[in-house]
């Protein structure tokens, strides 16, 4: 499953969560996600000249609440504030739409 195809130590954490093992720290999803996002947020910020807080996330079809809300709380931990969570399928066909509107 999942925790067998992840490269660091995992356990299972209370209510139904997942612990990541890093170097002898036990960390949320949330903690590990906020890293990232502060990577992707420098990034966008550098790129765009100006500070970027406010973020738009596409996610899967089947991303429930507790998902959302975990990926909500790893933006805030980034300094980012989620603004929308767009589905996949909207995301392509919109992404779609204005490919075909610029060429």
């Amino acid at each position: 499953g999942l925790l067998a195809s992840l490269s660091c130590p995992t356990v299972q954490g209370p209510n139904d969560t997942i612990l990541f093992d890093m170097h002898g720290s036990l960390v949320t999803v949330p903690e590990v996600a906020s890293k990232v996002l502060e990577h992707l947020k420098k990034m966008a910020s550098t790129w765009a000249g100006i500070e970027v807080k406010d973020a738009v996330f596409t996610i899967p079809v089947d991303f429930d609440r507790k998902a959302k809300r975990e990926l909500e709380i790893a933006a805030r931990m980034a300094g980012l504030t989620a603004k929308a969570f767009v589905p996949e399928p909207v995301s392509a066909a919109t992404q779609r739409v204005i490919s075909e509107e610029n060429h």
